[in-house]
Parts: C-alpha cells; sequence; structure tokens
C-alpha cells in the first residue's frame, strides 16, 4: 500500500482531516514519518509555533516527513510542516477545557494517540516539550537549542476577508477595537492557571460603553466566544472568520486589540497591532507572560490594567463600571491620542535571532527589618 494511502486511513481511524499537504512530497516508507499529535492550550501553541517546532524540526527531526496534527483553523501557524491534520471545529469547545500546557487530558486527544501509534512507529509526546518551555523558557532550552529563534507567518492581506467585510471596516465610524467575548476568563491561583465563567453580560456592557466613548467594537465570533449579534446588533462590527490566518488579517485591520483576561493580545503579537490587556498581576508574573510579550512584541504599543478577572465574572453589574470599565477607558483614550500606524512592525514574515537580554528583569521584592540610622543632634 503506498503511504500516502496509509495517511489517508490514518486521517479517516482518527476523524482527523488532511487539509494541507502535497501527495507529491509525501515519502515512500512510513518509516519516514514523523507525526505530532498536539492539542494544548493557547498559550503553549504560541510558544510551539513560534520558537520550539521549527527548531525541533530542523534540529531533532531533521530530514523527516513531519505532519502535525492539532486545533481547527491554526494550519497558518505552522507552515514549515509537512502536512496539518486537524480536529472538527466544533469539537474544539468540549476538547479545549482540558489543555492544560502541552497535553490535554481529554479521552479523545488519548484515543488520537492510540490510533496513530497504530500506524507509525515516531508519534511524540507533546508532554517532551515541557523540558524547553514549562511557564517560561527553561536551562534546557538553552542547553538544546542554545539560542532563541523565534518565527511568525506573514499576515495576509485584507482582501482575503471579502468586499463586505471591507467595506464595512471603512464606512463606520470610531477607531476599531478587536474583543474577544469568550465564554471563560483567564486566572491563576496557588501557581496555577484556573478559569472563570462569565456571563454574556459582561461582554455586552463592555461593547455598549465602548461605543459611547466613540470606539467601534471588532467582535469576534467564533467556538470558544459567545455570539453577541442578538445583544448588540448592527452596533458593532463581527469577525467571523474561522481561518486563525484570515482573523490574523482582521485583526490587522484594527486599531487596537482589547484584552480583557483572556489572552487576545496573543493574537495582537501576530497581528502585530497595538494593545491593552486587562491581566491579574500574580498570573502575568507567575506564568512569565511578560517573557512571551518582550520577546513577541518587543516593538509593538501596549499597555496593561492590573486587577481581577472576578470582578468581571461577577454578577453585580454596577461593579463592572468603576472597578474596571473605568481603568479601561482612559488608557485607551491615552494609546489613541499617541497611535501612529505607519510606525507598526511590517506585516511580512519573521524569521530571527532574538537575545534573551530583550526581556525585562523582574526585581524580588524585599521585605525585613529596614534599619534607620539617626543622625546625633
Amino acid at each position: 500500500m503506498l503511504l500516502n494511502d496509509i495517511l489517508n486511513n490514518a486521517s479517516l481511524k482518527t476523524g482527523l482531516t488532511r487539509v494541507s499537504y502535497d501527495a507529491s512530497k509525501v515519502p515512500t516508507s512510513a518509516s519516514n514519518v514523523t507525526i505530532l499529535p498536539f492539542f494544548g492550550d493557547y498559550r503553549s501553541t504560541i510558544v510551539l509555533s513560534t520558537m520550539l517546532l521549527n527548531r525541533y524540526r530542523e534540529e531533532q527531526k531533521a530530514g523527516r516527513y513531519f505532519i502535525l496534527c492539532s486545533w481547527a483553523g491554526m494550519r497558518g501557524l505552522f507552515p514549515y510542516v509537512d502536512e496539518y491534520w486537524e480536529a472538527p471545529s466544533e469539537m474544539m469547545a468540549s476538547l479545549f477545557p482540558h489543555a492544560a500546557q502541552f497535553v490535554n487530558s481529554s479521552e479523545m486527544v488519548a484515543a488520537y494517540h492510540r490510533t496513530l501509534n497504530q500506524f507509525f512507529a515516531d508519534v511524540v509526546d507533546p508532554l517532551d516539550f515541557i523540558q524547553y518551555y514549562n511557564y517560561g523558557l527553561t536551562n534546557d532550552f538553552m542547553k538544546v537549542f542554545r539560542h532563541i529563534k523565534l518565527y511568525m507567518p506573514p499576515i495576509p492581506s485584507s482582501v482575503v476577508l471579502g468586499n463586505e467585510f471591507n467595506k464595512e471596516m471603512n464606512s463606520r465610524a470610531g477607531m476599531k477595537i478587536y474583543i474577544q467575548p469568550t465564554t471563560h476568563l483567564e486566572g491563576w491561583k496557588e501557581g496555577k492557571p484556573l478559569t472563570y465563567s462569565v456571563s454574556p453580560n459582561f461582554w455586552t456592557a463592555l461593547c455598549l460603553t465602548l461605543t459611547e466613548q466613540g470606539w467601534m467594537p471588532v467582535v469576534e465570533q467564533g467556538n470558544l466566544c459567545y455570539d453577541m449579534s442578538q445583544r448588540l446588533g448592527n452596533r458593532v462590527i463581527y469577525c467571523n472568520q474561522q481561518d486563525l490566518s484570515q482573523k490574523l488579517a482582521a485583526i490587522r485591520t484594527c486599531d487596537i486589540v482589547l484584552d480583557v483576561f483572556n489572552g487576545t493580545a496573543r493574537l495582537a503579537w501576530f497581528a502585530r497591532v497595538p494593545y491593552l490587556s486587562c491581566d491579574e498581576r500574580n498570573r502575568y508574573s507567575g506564568s512569565k507572560e511578560f517573557e512571551l510579550e518582550d520577546i513577541l512584541a518587543e516593538n509593538l504599543p501596549r499597555n496593561h490594567v492590573f486587577s481581577f478577572p472576578t470582578i468581571a465574572t461577577n454578577s453585580e453589574e454596577m461593579m463592572w463600571k468603576p472597578s474596571l470599565f473605568e481603568c479601561i477607558i482612559p488608557k485607551l483614550e491615552k494609546m489613541r491620542k499617541e497611535l501612529d500606524k505607519s510606525s507598526l512592525p511590517s506585516s511580512g514574515e519573521i524569521d530571527k535571532m532574538v537575545p534573551y537580554s530583550v526581556v525585562r528583569k523582574k526585581q524580588t521584592k524585599r521585605f525585613g527589618t529596614r534599619f534607620i540610622r539617626i543622625p546625633h543632634l
């Protein structure tokens, strides 16, 4: 049996779709195939895409035919793999809550592994990557790879978004601000991440507050987001692109990305667009978000609001405005006045060495007795 037929059979058995491959480049033997089933969280997906997988493929799996199995719509983050297989998009909502860093505890993902092991000898365990990145680049990363080589894919032209979306972006008044109205928010407790459910009422109140201030929200519609169309009607613009490359093209047309405790800023890194991030200080520091930010968004205008996601999940809506919205709006206004889109990084492909010295040094606060010298009179 030809290897291409074996790959089709394996894809069919797992329920994954071969969305990207060149049949003329498929090798003759399955012994030349390396396959990675990866269904980690968004953060580890970004780390894998930008700093790990291309180096791993080139330096540890050189000459092998590399297949990545992962999330629907994210092929554009991994243009360097030979093939990309994706899980059905409707499975994302049920699989994603089981993702923690590079691993996924879902029984469905375990079934993917078992089936792939029946077809291929070299099935990579995603857990292997934790030795290189575990809430920050590890000593093993530096020992094995020696330096950081950053890869980020090019951003497609807005032409891929179609005439209707582009016409609406050009005709609607107000600076465009991108928002993901996710069903869950990111938090941090006792050195570990956790998630909070959030009501769609919160996103409605936020978007209406922004429109009152002259902003035009561009609201994502996706598998992990609420459908806000019934609540907001034509008061906002909707982004329903499910392919991540097209989504980044839409974000690139916006003026600012607003991240409210859900990691939307990470999309701004790829789209190379200014952003305001609302985050929990303990999560930002404890998960070394600042390290990723400094490496991937070195030259991007950005600002932060440090607060608590539990404010957004609080059912007492009267608390949202004084505790959160009134902190967000002034910082957005400051960014609006300083915005210069002509100075933003290029939308082209990035493939370069990045010195670790770009990462800010975090100062540890010292607590203890302070002795004060009192001068003699």
